[in-house]
């Protein structure tokens, strides 16, 4: 699963962005790694727009904390079972989507286990062309002591054939299908998630 994730948008790409979005966007430092519970930068729809927030990486369902959830990874949601898993569920049907945009994702080598004091060895995951990837997220929003708490998850799906370092990777979308997951119906949505992204456009490097 992606639990490590990078921001650092060339111009061209923050150029992409806008086009798609508009002019929402206020970039945050550019980061080379974001983990688990850091802000992760979330598009979606607002009144005929959209809006670009930053949000806790790590979906909080609705009357739980995130001390009820540590013994669950909510970072990534298999797309397969999203109307199904009540974590989940609300947030996917109700119509909580939106797009998380990044520079590159990473995933662990699958096919090595480190020896003791070894590090993990992980691939970062990116466009040649460094252009952005759209991943379909979920985002919910629960009460805390301390106020409002927004949070987000990446939608994650099978791997597209060329893409072998892990048996899943995120649920990246074409622009043309990003409108189905953020304003379709679950059918649609899902349809687009599992099938938007084809072979050939991402490359693999040893981070």
């Amino acid at each position: 699963m992606c639990n490590r994730a990078e921001d650092q948008f060339a111009p061209h790409a923050r150029q992409d962005l806008e086009r798609l979005f508009g002019d929402i966007f206020t970039w945050p430092e550019p980061r080379e790694r974001i983990n688990p519970t850091d802000p992760l930068l979330a598009v979606r729809v607002q009144d005929d727009g959209y809006a670009a927030v930053p949000l806790r990486w790590g979906l909080i369902p609705p009357g739980k904390t995130s001390e009820d959830l540590k013994r669950l990874t909510t970072t990534n949601a298999r797309v397969e079972t999203l109307s199904e898993k009540p974590t989940f569920r609300g947030a996917f049907l109700e119509g909580r989507r939106c797009i998380v945009p990044l520079s590159a994702f990473f995933e662990p080598d699958a096919a090595r286990t480190p020896k003791r004091g070894e590090r993990k060895r992980w691939h970062r995951v990116h466009r040649p062309d460094h252009r952005p990837l759209l991943a379909a997220g979920l985002w919910e929003v629960t009460v805390t002591p301390d106020g409002p708490l927004e949070s987000v998850t990446v939608v994650t799906r099978e791997p597209v054939p060329d893409l072998d370092v892990h048996d899943r990777m995120l649920a990246l979308l074409l622009s043309q299908d990003l409108d189905a997951w953020l304003r379709g119906t679950p059918q649609e949505a899902l349809e687009a998630a599992m099938t938007s992204w084809p072979s050939g456009l991402l490359v693999q490097t040893t981070a």
